[in-house]
């Protein structure tokens, strides 16, 4: 009986259970779960809807690994495969499972770069307040900042970002406000800006609406029969026709039909005149609140049919053109163009302005600046916008400057509107096509008994090696240059970076053929005859040959001898290449024998200068050069060219309708030399005077009061007698006693120098009794990146500063230069050719100065005091600093690593073998052997172009180098192009030697890819042979 109760409640309990099992699995809800697809989501969004899932279903935790695996496609199951082999993805845990599809699909971002991407992002143009705060949300993710500075950073970031001038303006008013605060108020500003708009927008529709009322108004009215009225008396029941005073003479301006009661003069006279309402253009006086709103009409000027009219003036005593439009309110320029005439601070305004298509313009603020025009002076406001627009003279301007309109309307009325007509008739002439010369080849000719030189190719840094290629893939299909198989020269190539990141490739000529070539001779023209030739001209106008040497063929029997040696192989050069000794003297032989004899034409080197006697005859002959040009296949910089300006400048000379002037430009650098501050600084000016002494005589005696101030036991003070001595003593070195003309029959030598503030440099002849008299002065402030190169730097700038500045008095002649530092007689005068690791600004300037022929000499700084008291006082810099194409390069190259220039400029002072390297290149010392390839830039230090690592920072670097187990050879690859430190090769190897990862994989058998073959879509579309075997003599397949 026990035994049979104890039975039924087992029944009962088992009973109990299925119901319980029953109900629960009524209950459960049914999910449809989507598989993850890559394309339109990442993983961590995908996990994130997975484990949701998981939750819903109550699926049990031994059973989610393999619900996982179930939700891939096939494709990512595969990759988890492969990622897991030789194990089962069915054999693992879910957290194993994510973790390794994680780590592969989305890695985790470096945090530098993160950041650099989060700090650069700005509101887009119609980007929301929304919208933009999101993105820069998304973007903080990756960048590691803990909470309370992440709200920092976002507000921070937000705040520079923002386009709405109106919305900066009302955040500049709050202090220290928090994130949330900032996004109230622009979010509360951008709505009421957007209700404004969209009630203007109502306005107008209102206006247009009432406008076409008035005008049915009109039409109605002008159907009715109109009232009399006479003109001639201001009688209505008349007509003038029929007016008795028709004859009459009127008392006031004594012209006959009309009387004085009906007199317009009269009348005009008592009336008060309209007082003009003044717009105030004062920042400081615009309300916060309201934004003043101009029609600036010139912005969309390409759909004016006539052409603009242009105003020639100067702006900050630099000359300008600007378009003159009387629909715009004010004058406008270009942030790019007002920073080559001016470094002056912009002053913030609330001014708006609204072209004529109803679009804004926010302008960063204007500059108040000296407008000169015709013997007006004028201070006149000058907005700036970031847009690269025309530069505009507004009404505002118009109102101050009395314009001669005479000269404007026949301007206008001849030359304007046939140059608009002739610039389209020969636009081919300017197109973007490289030029080809179609009736001439150049020939080179060798000295005798001249042997074959052959270098080998140099070696690219791994970095540049896709731009290189890319840029021989341009050369080659432009026809410049035609791959060869063999030949028996051979120049190695330097790629040089430009700012934008491609490459321009030069050929080291220097080590091949310049040497073993017999220069052409040919004499440039005389400034005389340049002169005689433009003088007598009203207006002037200047063309640029564009890549001047690229437009001339070269013999194919000279090809050749230019053959460049590249890593993709040997290439010959079909056209005349930059760096070749005689290029100058061939091509202005050239020019000189197509453009002889045309009058009003002159041609110096890449540039031609065309004049005339009137706006007729100026034109004729800028039409003929270009119908030259045309039937020589001759093109043109349209960017680089002026026409119709009333002055041009030519080697020290100001040519304009009245005749030859001189400029002050060639003793600038002495008249604006500042007053010495020190001992020192007078002593290098001394230095000035005891070098043209002997072409004064009474020089010294001037200088007493200076030479007093260099006394061991005199207190320096700079006193009025001191002032008064170093005025005289500029005014006589500049005087006809000390200063001569050029000559192109003397020789020529160019001294240079730099000191830790600025650069120098005099050019001058060497007359046949063995003195050096200076034909011009040059000088210029160093910029604060400048300041931060080696001496070596600093003196290689100079001289190639110093070519560059009297390049037109230096090409296509040979002349000397001189300098105080030994070590760059070795490098610019060698002609072994530079080694392949110097350092990459030294490599730069080298190959500038290719296209000069020089020799280069060393002088004792104490006998150096012409351009040493230059280089010490420069004249304050109207440059702006801009950072050269190696400083932006290397710049780059630092950015790419793991750790921030800053950090490394810091412990490379420290470092026990960089920091001695360090003083030694910034004092100049004369390095040689290895350390002769070392530069600095921005306090690191550079070997080539890879940067040396202080020891602190080696294992960071060597960490990043072994991301992803590269393997040795893969790495020392990377770093050779990036990164060098002492014995870096051995730290590589020990790093992969005691990697187990690298280890466990270093025999392991490269992985073939998988081929799928397309699936066919019809029978026999796709036949596979093979061979199957030999049979009896008979191949099977």
């Amino acid at each position: 009986m026990e035994q049979h109760i104890a039975e039924l409640l087992k029944q009962n309990q088992e009973l109990i259970l299925a119901l319980q099992r029953t109900h629960g699995s009524s209950q459960k809800v049914t999910v449809q779960f989507e598989k993850f697809d890559e394309e339109n989501e990442n993983f961590d969004c995908f996990f994130e809807r997975f484990q949701t899932y998981l939750d819903v279903q109550n699926i049990p935790a031994d059973s989610r690994a393999k619900v996982f695996i179930s939700s891939l496609s096939a494709k990512l199951y595969q990759l988890l495969k492969n990622l897991l082999a030789p194990d089962l993805p069915s054999d693992q845990n879910l957290d194993k499972l994510k973790n390794v599809l994680k780590q592969h699909l989305t890695p985790k971002p470096l945090i530098i770069p993160s950041r650099h991407k989060f700090l650069n992002r700005k509101q887009n143009e119609g980007e929301s307040i929304n919208s933009y705060i999101a993105e820069l949300r998304a973007l903080a993710i990756n960048c590691d900042y803990d909470s309370n500075m992440l709200n920092i950073m976002l507000r921070d970031v937000f705040v520079s970002g923002l386009r709405d001038k109106a919305i900066l303006d009302r955040l500049f008013e709050e202090d220290n406000i928090d994130l949330d605060k900032t996004l109230q108020i622009a979010l509360a500003m951008e709505k009421a800006c957007k209700g404004a708009n969209d009630i203007m927008g109502q306005g107008i529709k209102a206006v247009y609406a009432g406008k076409k009322q008035m005008n049915k108004k009109s039409n109605f009215v002008s159907n009715q029969k109109k009232p009399l009225f006479c003109s001639r008396c201001t009688g209505t029941d008349h007509v003038k026709e029929k007016c008795r005073f028709i004859s009459s003479k009127c008392n006031f301006c004594s012209k006959v039909g009309h009387i004085q009661r009906a007199c317009f003069a009269a009348q005009k006279s008592k009336t008060k005149p309209v007082k003009q309402k003044q717009v105030s253009f004062n920042g400081k006086a615009e309300n916060k609140n309201e934004i003043p709103v101009f029609e600036l009409n010139s912005i969309d000027s390409g759909l004016h049919e006539q052409p603009p009219i242009m105003i020639n003036l100067k702006i900050e005593n630099k000359n300008c053109t600007m378009e003159l439009d009387t629909g715009g309110a004010v004058s406008v320029m270009s942030i790019n163009n007002f920073r080559k005439i001016s470094k002056k601070q912009i002053q913030p305004t609330n001014v708006v302005f609204k072209t004529y298509k109803g679009d804004s313009l926010i302008p960063m603020g204007y500059v108040t600046v000296k407008v000169e025009y015709r013997n007006q002076i004028l201070n006149l406001n000058l907005y700036i916008v970031k847009e690269n627009l025309d530069t505009i003279l507004g009404r505002e301007w118009l109102y101050k400057i009395n314009l001669d309109w005479q000269a404007i309307k026949a301007v206008r009325a001849t030359s304007k509107r046939n140059l608009s007509q002739l610039l389209e008739e020969y636009k081919n002439i300017f197109d973007d096509e490289l030029g080809e010369i179609n009736n001439y080849q150049v020939k080179l000719e060798l000295k005798p008994e001249v042997k074959p030189i052959f270098c080998r190719v140099r070696t690219v840094p791994f970095a540049l090696k896709g731009r290189v290629e890319n840029e021989i893939d341009r050369l080659e299909k432009e026809g410049i240059i035609e791959k060869v198989e063999h030949s028996e020269w051979a120049t190695p190539v330097v790629p040089v970076v430009k700012p934008d990141g491609s490459i321009r490739l030069c050929a080291d000529y220097s080590v091949t053929l310049n040497p073993n070539l017999i220069v052409p001779q040919h004499p440039l023209p005389r400034l005389e005859e340049i002169f005689t030739s433009l003088n007598g001209g009203k207006q002037f106008s200047k063309l640029d040959f564009k890549h001047a040497y690229l437009q001339m063929k070269v013999h194919p029997e000279s090809q050749k001898l230019l053959t460049i040696n590249t890593h993709k192989g040997l290439y010959v050069c079909k056209r005349l290449m930059y760096g070749l000794n005689g290029a100058p003297a061939i091509w202005q032989r050239y020019v000189d024998g197509l453009f002889q004899g045309m009058q009003g034409v002159e041609v110096f080197m890449d540039d031609a200068r065309i004049t005339g006697s009137d706006e007729m005859s100026h034109f004729k002959a800028l039409e003929e050069f270009f119908k030259k040009c045309k039937e020589h296949g001759l093109k043109l910089n349209l960017s680089k060219s002026q026409f119709f300006q009333n002055e041009i400048n030519f080697l020290g000379h100001k040519i304009d309708a009245n005749g030859l002037h001189k400029t002050d430009e060639k003793i600038s650098a002495v008249v604006k030399a500042p007053v010495p501050k020190n001992v020192q600084e007078v002593k290098s000016f001394l230095g000035l005077v005891n070098f043209y002494g002997k072409f004064c005589k009474n020089l010294a005696t001037i200088a007493n009061p200076l030479n007093n101030l260099t006394k061991k036991d005199v207190k320096f003070k700079w006193s009025k007698d001191c002032q008064v001595a170093f005025q005289q003593i500029k005014k006589e070195i500049c005087s006809p006693k000390v200063l001569v003309h050029y000559d192109p029959e003397l020789p020529l030598t160019l001294a240079s120098d730099a000191s830790p503030v600025g650069v120098g440099c005099v050019l001058a002849h060497i007359y046949p009794d063995g003195s050096e008299r200076p034909i011009a002065f040059a000088s210029k402030t160093l910029s604060k990146t400048e300041q931060k190169y080696s001496q070596i730097d600093k003196e290689a700038l100079a001289i190639v500063w110093a070519v560059k500045k009297f390049h037109l008095y230096l090409k296509g002649r040979r002349f000397t230069l001189v300098t105080d530092h030994k070590p760059l007689v070795a490098i610019f005068g060698s002609k072994r050719g530079l080694p392949v690791l110097t350092a990459t600004r030294l490599l730069h300037y080298a190959l500038i100065l290719q296209s000069f022929q020089f020799d280069i000499v060393f002088r004792k700084t104490a006998d150096h005091g012409n351009a040493d008291f230059l280089s010490r006082l420069p004249k304050t810099s109207e440059e702006l600093e801009v950072k050269d194409d190696i400083t932006i390069f290397q710049m780059t190259q630092i950015e790419t690593l793991p750790v921030t220039s800053r950090e490394l400029r810091q412990e490379t002072g420290k470092d026990e073998e960089l920091g001695p390297l360090l003083r030694a290149l910034r004092e100049g010392r004369n390095l040689q052997g290895r350390e002769a390839q070392y530069t600095i830039e921005d306090g690191c230090i550079l070997y080539g172009q890879r940067v040396c690592i202080p020891k602190k920072y080696q294992k960071n670097v060597l960490d990043e180098l072994h991301t992803g187990h590269l393997g040795m050879v893969k790495m020392k690859a990377l770093a050779r192009s990036f990164v060098y430190w002492k014995d870096i090769d051995k730290d590589i190897e020990d790093a992969v030697r005691n990697c187990v990862d690298c280890a466990r994989h270093k025999t392991d058998p490269a992985k073939a890819k998988v081929h799928y073959w397309e699936y066919p879509s019809m029978p026999w579309e796709r036949i596979h042979i093979d061979f199957a075997a030999q049979f009896s003599s008979i191949c099977f397949y």
